[in-house]
């Protein structure tokens, strides 16, 4: 393996735009993956190909709230659940309903979250660019933040359970 090829695969790996050509890039486009390609070309998942970044502390300052991890993850969720072509826009509530049913806490429930998510977190997520906060009609739409952090959390979880099996393999 070159030192090129290291690169590209590093790259490739942690999401950063790399050249495709365009059966490759509409494969990686088709929201199964956090992956944007950041290619410009005629594709069917436009939106897709917005370039979206962050700095370092924006997502550890995103992903150090438990809550809203699990928004991250729950709204992914329900995007994928959802049938149709274009992106739904998701009651808060429906999301606010799956994070208390989520939490070992018995006394957290759905109003608690609800207002949790209203007053402190999806503002967060909406300034950073991962979601669109309707505050009118209290719905939040994804944009492709959401996935790319959903795919870092994954990875998280996965390099945390490597790092506990006493074999330090993935089970």
């Amino acid at each position: 393996m070159t030192a090129d090829d290291t690169t590209h695969a590093d790259r490739e790996k942690f999401g950063v735009p790399i050249n495709r050509d365009v059966e490759t890039c509409k494969q990686l486009c088709t929201g199964e993956t956090a992956f944007v390609c950041g290619d410009s070309h005629d594709c069917d998942q436009p939106d897709q190909h917005k370039q979206y970044s962050l700095n370092l502390d924006d997502v550890y300052e995103i992903i150090s709230s438990k809550r809203r991890r699990r928004f991250i993850f729950i709204l992914a969720a329900l995007v994928r659940d959802h049938d149709g072509d274009e992106t739904p826009q998701i009651p808060v509530g429906d999301v606010a309903e799956h994070i208390a049913e989520d939490t070992f806490n018995e006394s957290t429930d759905r109003k608690t979250v609800y207002i949790s998510l209203i007053q402190h977190h999806l503002s967060k997520l909406d300034e950073a660019g991962v979601i669109t906060y309707d505050e009118r009609g209290k719905k939040v739409q994804p944009e492709v933040g959401v996935y790319q952090l959903e795919s870092l959390l994954l990875g998280i979880e996965q390099a945390i359970n490597i790092m506990n099996s006493p074999s330090g393999v993935s089970e």
